[in-house]
């Protein structure tokens, strides 16, 4: 019941803009759970979901990678990148040759919220993002990561 719960939870806080646990707990309803305030609590805190910027304004929750695919991803991103600029939706990553599929494949994980997915060459990724926000604050994460490594953002 747990499993199931947890699961159907992700896929609502996936495909709608959830803001508050009320709402959360009205999806839940809708699709078939019976849930109180608190088990909504632990069932967020074990998820590990966070409130992320909403592209309508306000907060909403995401999920969030763990602390360990975290550190795994700064390995790729930190070691591939060159440079990442954006137009409209759509963001153009830079890399070493030969690592534009594993920075790809990491993207498609769904580590970042607001992508719809990407394509990899061998040393350019293309990323479509939901909107123009989530490909600006994509592409303020990616070349932050370049900032720490002591590379230079070219425009």
């Amino acid at each position: 019941m747990k499993k199931d719960r947890q699961k159907a939870i992700i896929d609502i806080v996936n495909n709608f803009p959830v803001k508050t646990h009320e709402e959360l707990i009205a999806r839940l309803k809708e699709a078939g759970f019976s849930v109180t305030q608190s088990t909504i609590s632990r069932d967020i805190k074990e998820l590990k979901l966070a409130k992320s910027p909403s592209d309508k304004g306000g907060y909403i929750y995401s999920l969030h990678a763990e602390p360990e695919q975290e550190e795994a991803h700064g390995d790729i991103f930190s070691s591939a990148l060159i440079s990442a600029e954006y137009a409209l939706n759509c963001v153009v990553v830079k890399t070493r040759p030969g690592t534009a599929p594993a920075l790809g494949a990491e993207i498609d994980k769904g580590i970042f919220p607001g992508i719809l997915g990407c394509i990899a060459g061998d040393d350019t990724v293309l990323i479509i993002a939901k909107t123009e926000k989530n490909a600006a604050h994509l592409c303020e994460n990616i070349n932050s990561v370049l900032k720490a490594k002591g590379k230079q953002y070219a425009d």
